[in-house]
């Protein structure tokens, strides 16, 4: 290869690196900052779940249903993490209207004294916040709120539920 030949390509790639660099800034912040879902390979929330229903008489011997969410949008957030899970359960088919985007539920049923899990879950790029909700018929929050950890149990008591992360 001649001298001339080097110094072309030479300047192709450091054009190439130019525009590569400059598609990645513009993508970066037309996505509002956000990690691009096409850069997403692997999310920092939750990755797997045991459910644990620990006692044979918990809500009145009936079965409690599970709501785990994981939130991806702010304003879905501050609508969503102030519910108690009775409000929660009531008007999750309207939130599902009013908010089309920025959430992901998986839902479970567990009869009381059961044991279901690990369960592996896939938690979104661009979390800001993950919870659960438990349908106890008693009074009471029956929520919960999981930080960033990969793991962890729920285990819905006689009175509420509570959340056990994995120690690593």
């Amino acid at each position: 290869m001649s001298k001339v030949q080097r110094s072309a390509c030479t300047a192709v790639a450091g054009k190439r690196a130019i525009v590569g660099t400059t598609l990645f800034l513009a993508l970066a912040t037309l996505s509002g900052c956000k990690t691009p879902s096409f850069l997403c390979f692997k999310s920092s929330g939750l990755g797997q779940i045991v459910l644990l229903n620990s006692d044979p008489s918990n809500n009145g011997g009936r079965p409690i249903a599970v709501d785990l969410v994981f939130v991806t949008d702010k304003k879905v957030l501050q609508a969503i993490a102030k519910l108690k899970a009775s409000e929660y359960f009531a008007l999750r088919e309207q939130f599902r209207r009013d908010f089309t985007k920025g959430y992901e539920i998986q839902s479970w049923e567990l009869t009381p004294g059961q044991f279901d899990g690990p369960k592996s879950t896939s938690a979104p790029c661009n979390l800001v916040g993950t919870l659960v909700f438990a349908d106890y018929s008693s009074e009471g929050d029956h929520r919960i709120s999981i930080g960033k950890v990969r793991s962890g149990t729920v285990v819905l008591g006689a009175e509420d539920l509570k959340w056990v992360p994995e120690k690593r």
